[in-house]
């Protein structure tokens, strides 16, 4: 009763050649699963995660099972981002760079269905009452908090919430 209904667990790559690749400790299947049996353990679940497009070596193959992974496993967002050369890093002595525009198109097809994931999950409390933690000040006449499982909401108020529990 004292956590939130909230993960936040970075995937990186739904490929295991380019999770190899960036050393991950992790298979996809290991992963899959530990994503399974969170969503069964902790009733509504928000969860996100961190993906990263245009790894060195990333083949269209490779990106179509992230993309692939990342519409099916039930993320309520992830963020994505592109990968950049790092001075001193092993992966800038990695062959096959991805090519930059092909990488920033990934990212826009992988940010698209993040959009789309994260609104039909806040459509899933239309019409429901739920806790909210009012942690700033007004925007446009609406006071911004936060669910328990990390659903922003602005609710229309001329009272200052901030640092106050609502629902």
């Amino acid at each position: 009763s004292k956590l939130c209904p909230y993960l936040h667990v970075p995937l990186q790559s739904g490929d295991d050649t380019t999770l190899l690749a960036m050393n991950r400790p992790y298979s996809v299947e290991e992963y899959t699963q530990l994503i399974h049996r969170a969503v069964v353990a902790i009733p509504h679940l928000g969860l996100g995660t961190d993906l990263m497009v245009g790894f060195p070596g990333e083949t269209e193959e490779a990106f179509t099972h992230t993309l692939r992974l990342a519409r099916e496993l039930p993320f309520s967002y992830f963020h994505v981002f592109t990968y950049s050369q790092r001075p001193g890093t092993a992966a800038t002595k990695l062959p096959d760079q991805v090519p930059i525009s092909v990488a920033r198109e990934r990212a826009k097809k992988l940010a698209e269905l993040s959009r789309l994931k994260r609104l039909a999950f806040a459509e899933r409390y239309i019409g429901s009452t739920v806790p909210v933690l009012f942690e700033s000040g007004e925007m446009d006449g609406y006071r911004l908090g936060v669910t328990a499982n990390f659903l922003k909401v602005g609710v229309p108020s001329s009272i200052d919430l901030t640092n106050h529990l609502k629902g």
